[in-house]
This record gives structure tokens, sequence and C-alpha cells, in this order.
């Protein structure tokens, strides 16, 4: 769906090629459209870490043999949850928060920091206007769950945790 409207914007604004980016709760997807038309492969696997045409690896799914869009998909998605290891390093999934219960800010019980969670402490999303103002965003709660399970494990403040998590997660979807 992400693919097929930034096709239809693209083509209202007169952009024939277009590359689209859809970021949702759990993955991260990208997608080409070429002349106006979203690209489309008959090699796609499901279940794997990346799926998509050509250039990529395969082997690491199950193979689709029917026309598809042609996704390169990551599970880098806003519920991702940050957590550091035993060897004290940063990482961000490949678990994910989902929807439900979703990051903490959501206040519906989530209890592990996400990259929506980071990106609220950065002042990236507005409490106020999350779902056009339908739900209120918690950023102490938030604050909260990076200071004590990311920031002071690591020795950090929590500016510097949340940013962290953002660049991780970018860096993910980077490569």
């Amino acid at each position: 769906a992400g693919v097929i409207s930034a096709a239809h914007l693209g083509d209202a604004l007169g952009h024939k090629e277009v590359i689209s980016f859809d970021m949702g709760g759990t993955t991260a997807k990208v997608g080409l459209i070429q002349d106006g038309s979203p690209t489309v492969t008959k090699e796609y696997e499901v279940g794997a870490a990346a799926g998509a045409g050509v250039g990529s690896q395969r082997g690491g799914g199950y193979p689709i043999r029917t026309p598809v869009i042609d996704l390169v998909e990551i599970g880098a998605g806003g519920g991702s949850i940050a957590w550091v290891d035993s060897g004290c390093v940063l990482r961000v999934g490949p678990q994910s928060a989902g929807a439900d219960p979703g990051p903490v800010c959501y206040g519906l019980g989530g209890t592990e920091p996400t990259i929506t969670d980071a990106n609220l402490v950065l002042g990236r999303l507005l409490p106020d206007l999350f779902l056009a103002g339908r739900m209120q965003l918690d950023v102490e709660a938030a604050r909260q769950a990076i200071e004590d399970q990311c920031a002071q494990p690591l020795g950090m403040d929590v500016v510097g945790a949340a940013h962290g998590i953002v660049e991780i997660a970018n860096a993910a979807m980077v490569n």
C-alpha cells in the first residue's frame, strides 16, 4: 500500500521516479517506482530478514513465485525495542513492542523503550498531536524507560541514549 500510495503521490506531483519509504510499528519498507510504476518481481521471500528482487541475497525465507511489488524490508519500526546487551552495547530490535501494548509513551502497558519513545524524547514527535490529537503521548514515561533501561546501564544521559537508539535504527535502514 505504501508503494502504491507513493506512486500515486509522485504522479500527482509530476514525478515519475520515486523511492517510497514506509516505517510502521515493526518494519520499515522501501520500494522503487520507475517511470511511474512500482517495480515488480517474481522472486520474493517471506519470513526472511530482508527480501527484494535484483541484488538481494536469497535463501532466508520461503519463496513466493507470483508477481509482487518489490520491497526491501527491515525489522526496524517505531515499536522496535532498544536494549543493552551483556557486553554493554546498545541494540535496537529485532524484538518489537508492536502496537499493543506498544511503546512506553502510548501508556498502554509497554515497559521497554522503543524508537518511537526515543523520537518523542528528542522532540521529533509532538505529544499533543499524535494521531491528529486523538492520543496523548507520555513524554515522561518514555524518558524514564530510556533512562532506566539504556542510559543508566551505559553511563549516558537520556538524550544521548535516545540519539543512539535513533542512529542505530537509521544505520540499519541505510544498510
